[in-house]
């Protein structure tokens, strides 16, 4: 299996990775790492799924990356709370209360500085009334309260050239990656093919039918992994069958992905061939008939979080001109 790493399309038009900024889609944008059987050019009219939840920029007016100016931001937001509720559950946003603006200030010291962060999330993506709760389990973010008033950690800051990787539904990625997966096409090599009539095979005889790249009947898989975190999600795709058709040809033949895989030599067994008759000739000086070969295939997915499935059937089609030539022969005596 072929394995190579490669960039996945960002979920916004102009803003990349490495700054964290939101992208107009509203989310950051992220990567996926591809290992294995992968064609990105079927991914060029798809857009990424987007994420459960992402941190973004700050509501606060305050410069995220000056430690200072946003902690006498924060701690002015916390002080002009309506109701002494709020004020509470105010502090209980930040990791570990109104003490994670004397260590952002301190950590801001070292190296490049750090950078304030605050949760976003797609209400669209959660099922439960009380999405809090589902935020925590997805693993957005986690659980929290002050003087016994429950929250959820909303603001947390990062080391400035650290951009916090979005979480990102699994079954979603699942679907994208099986669309990323190349399924070879069927297109077909026969024999017998008389190449002084154009390639043309013969009516009323046995044709033998295989793929021209066995890959279009083998195994694909590949996996993909979102860059910065633990999440991937590995599909498979086994091939069920093999239909060769022409009805202009009289055709119709299913064959197993062996059989499609089976390639014409001298000497070797047909028994295990993909054979089909075609029962009329073609017009002569044209293409010939239209001969068309359709794989179906069967997918499963898994995921690093245990989670698996799988996907309904997909077939892929290959169409090619085929001639159908017919021999003709002269009695000229009988005994």
């Amino acid at each position: 299996m072929a394995a190579f790493v490669g960039a996945g399309h960002p979920a916004g038009a102009d803003v990349g990775e490495a700054d964290g900024e939101e992208t107009p889609g509203g989310f950051s944008a992220y990567v996926i790492d591809w290992e294995g059987d992968v064609d990105l050019s079927r991914t060029a009219g798809v857009s990424l799924p987007p994420p459960v939840c992402w941190w973004g920029r700050p509501d606060l007016a305050a410069d995220p990356t000056d430690a200072g100016a946003w902690r006498e931001a924060y701690t002015a937001h916390v002080a002009a709370a309506p109701v002494w509720d709020e004020g509470y559950r105010r502090i209980a946003r930040l990791p570990g209360g109104m003490d994670a603006l004397d260590r952002a200030h301190e950590a801001d010291q070292v190296g490049l500085g750090i950078r304030w962060w605050q949760l976003r999330y797609d209400h669209a993506q959660l099922r439960d009334v009380d999405f809090t709760g589902e935020l925590v389990e997805r693993g957005c973010t986690e659980a929290s309260s002050h003087q016994s008033v429950p929250a959820i950690v909303e603001y947390r800051y990062r080391p400035v050239t650290e951009v916090p990787p979005p979480v990102v539904d699994v079954e979603s990625l699942a679907r994208y990656a099986y669309v990323a997966l190349d399924l070879v096409l069927p297109t077909l090599e026969w024999n017998p093919r008389i190449s002084a009539q154009g390639g043309a095979t013969m009516v009323n005889l046995p044709t033998w039918m295989w793929v021209e790249r066995g890959a279009a009947l083998e195994q694909r898989s590949l996996r993909a992994r979102v860059r910065g975190t633990d999440l991937w999600v590995e599909v498979v795709a086994e091939p069920q069958s093999l239909v060769v058709s022409s009805p202009d040809g009289g055709v119709s033949k299913r064959c197993t992905p062996s059989e499609g895989r089976r390639s014409f030599a001298v000497g070797r067994d047909d028994a295990s061939a993909c054979l089909v008759t075609f029962l009329r000739e073609s017009a002569t000086g044209g293409d010939g008939f239209q001969l068309r070969a359709q794989t179906t295939w069967r997918a499963t997915w898994r995921a690093s979080t245990g989670a698996d499935g799988t996907f309904d059937l997909m077939t892929i089609t290959a169409e090619t001109p085929i001639r159908v030539a017919s021999t003709q022969s002269l009695v000229v005596d009988v005994r």
